[in-house]
């Protein structure tokens, strides 16, 4: 089966890859992320085989470098892995990097320990979901980590009229964009009831080992799933 389209695919690319750091540093969430993740690998063994997809711009490679683990990043886009590249080519042989779909993650069956999923399924129709995770299941042989932007808390999916609004919302900014909106806004984004995604990890054969939830500057919930097979 070929891999989906979505917007996602094809709208990282040019100076929203270039300027992607600069634009999102500035963001008191990102602090918050980088903590957290410095935090999870540290519990894994130096040596470790970790999986970042999407690896962007390589935000994560220099704390893999620092704990002695060896990467394989993929990202669908070119000029981000581009920028990830020019950034970290001195982080030595243990970083690949590559263009890849994380629908069909070109790694062979438990070739890594972990998987670190960033800032991605909030990017990916729910149909996608199941496929990305399988593709993680499979090449993972311990935990994986998932983070979720724009999660819906359980209880709060918002019935039929809150889905016609997430199918809307990104239409209604092509037609009537704010100044004040960011380079990436026009990128359509999939807000997640937690109920489906709880069931997505569960018809793909994963169950939630641990779960964090932070918020960020505009109060949307934001999810770290911890998995295991």
């Amino acid at each position: 089966m070929s891999a989906a389209r979505y917007a996602a695919k094809t709208a990282y690319r040019g100076t929203i890859a270039t300027r992607y750091d600069a634009d999102r540093k500035v963001e008191p969430l990102w602090e918050q992320e980088q903590a957290f993740v410095r935090d999870w690998i540290a519990r894994l063994p130096a040596g470790a085989v970790v999986l970042d997809l999407p690896v962007g711009t390589g935000r994560f490679l220099p704390l893999f470098a620092g704990r002695g683990l060896e990467v394989h990043g993929f990202d669908i886009s070119s000029d981000m892995v581009a920028e990830a590249r020019r950034q970290y080519a001195g982080l030595g042989a243990a970083i690949h990097l590559e263009v890849g779909d994380a629908e069909q993650v070109a790694l062979p069956d438990q070739s890594v320990d972990c998987v670190v999923c960033w800032r991605f399924f909030h990017l990916i129709p729910p149909p996608v979901i199941g496929r990305v995770l399988r593709e993680f299941r499979r090449v993972c042989r311990g935990p994986i980590l998932v983070q979720v932007l724009q999660v819906k808390p359980r209880g709060q999916g918002g019935g039929w009229w809150a889905g016609v609004k997430d199918v809307l919302r990104p239409w209604y900014r092509r037609l009537r964009p704010r100044q004040d909106e960011t380079p990436w806004a026009h990128i359509t984004s999939y807000p997640h009831a937690e109920e489906g995604l709880l069931e997505s990890f569960r018809v793909a054969g994963l169950s939630v080992k641990e779960e964090v939830e932070l918020q960020d500057a505009s109060g949307l919930l934001v999810k770290m799933y911890t998995l295991e097979r």
